[in-house]
């Protein structure tokens, strides 16, 4: 549960401020060092112990306003100087060496007149599902998990192996140029069978026994 500051509440439902409620950017790239913090402001702002940048950006949308229903937003963000251009461009060459993970953002909507209260008066987590760039813009392109798009459970009873050949869960280190079919004959070839992630029984029919009175 949100815990806001007196000030913050009184900002919050007061008709008329001088003090701007503001929107701030988290941009989690994997291939940066340290996440991105950019504020919609004309000044620099100090929030829970980081120094949020002035940058300009645009929604789409008001995010503050939609339903409850899974989010989408996209949102541009200027590149003049070509420095969101460069992040995403180092995150395509990283993406060509590791396992692929999403950039994500996060969303706070934040009270000016109560910087010292770390708690935003609203906070929204996203991915980014695909990017664009101009001379002008990065444009994101966001949307929320969609939990009915998601398979539950996340482990299925099957035959087949539920690891990735090599992983942590399968315990074995192939050498250049092996692979592995998911089978328990395969896990068998590389004496790993106790490792083994399927069933071996699931879909086998019993055979009757048909026992005289």
């Amino acid at each position: 549960m949100q815990t806001l500051s007196p000030a913050v509440i009184e900002h919050k439902n007061s008709l008329s401020s001088v003090d701007p409620i503001l929107y701030c950017l988290e941009i989690v790239l994997p291939s940066a060092i340290e996440n991105i913090k950019i504020v919609n402001n004309n000044e620099d702002i100090l929030w829970v112990g980081s120094t949020w940048q002035a940058f300009p950006f645009q929604m789409e949308s008001d995010i503050a306003e939609q339903s409850g229903e899974v989010q989408q937003v996209s949102i541009s963000v200027a590149n003049a100087s070509r420095v969101m251009q460069r992040y995403l461009m180092e995150y395509d060459i990283w993406l060509k060496l590791n396992p692929h993970q999403n950039i994500t953002v996060k969303i706070h909507i934040i009270s000016t007149a109560d910087l010292s209260n770390t708690t935003p008066i609203r906070m929204f987590d996203f991915k980014v599902n695909s990017f664009s760039t101009n001379a002008y813009a990065v444009k994101l392109n966001l949307s929320q998990d969609n939990i009915y798009m998601k398979r539950f459970p996340p482990n299925r009873i099957t035959r087949r192996c539920r690891w990735k050949f090599g992983s942590i869960e399968c315990g074995y280190t192939p050498t250049t140029g092996e692979t592995c079919d998911k089978s328990l004959s395969a896990c068998r070839s590389f004496n790993n069978s106790t490792r083994f992630g399927g069933f071996p029984s699931v879909g086998n029919k019993l055979e009757k026994v048909v026992v005289d009175a």
